[in-house]
Formats: C-alpha cells, sequence, structure tokens
C-alpha cells in the first residue's frame, strides 16, 4: 500500500513538473525550447569547468612566487 501510494505521489509531481514546464513554455516550440534549455545547462557547466581551470591556475601561480619570494 505505501508503494502504492509513493507511485501515486510520484506521477503527481510528474505530473506538476511537465505542467509548470508547459506554462514557462508558453506558445514556443518544444524542440526550441529543448535547444535553449541544453543550451543553458551547457553554458553552466562550460561555466563551473571554466571558474575551476581559473581558481587551478591562480592557485599554481600563487604557490609559484611563493616559491620565488622564499628564494631570495
Amino acid at each position: 500500500m505505501a508503494d502504492n501510494r509513493k507511485e501515486q505521489e510520484r506521477a503527481e509531481l510528474h505530473r506538476t513538473i511537465w505542467g509548470i514546464a508547459n506554462d514557462l513554455r508558453g506558445s514556443v516550440d518544444g524542440w526550441d525550447f529543448k535547444q535553449y534549455v541544453l543550451g543553458m545547462l551547457f553554458y553552466k557547466l562550460e561555466t563551473k569547468v571554466l571558474n575551476s581551470a581559473q581558481r587551478y591556475a591562480i592557485m599554481v601561480a600563487w604557490k609559484k612566487s611563493l616559491r620565488l619570494t622564499t628564494r631570495n
């Protein structure tokens, strides 16, 4: 019985999420909306990777400068 209730709640959540997505999408074609969302997700991932690479480069430069200042 608990499994049945959980499945019903999951189905209701699924319908609610799709309803919200359809409201947000409005009259835009599903394919165009998908392209927009995938583009935004890619941009977010790209930004995260770039920020990670920048932090790494800054850390390496900082460690290198520490080595140079301790030698003098």
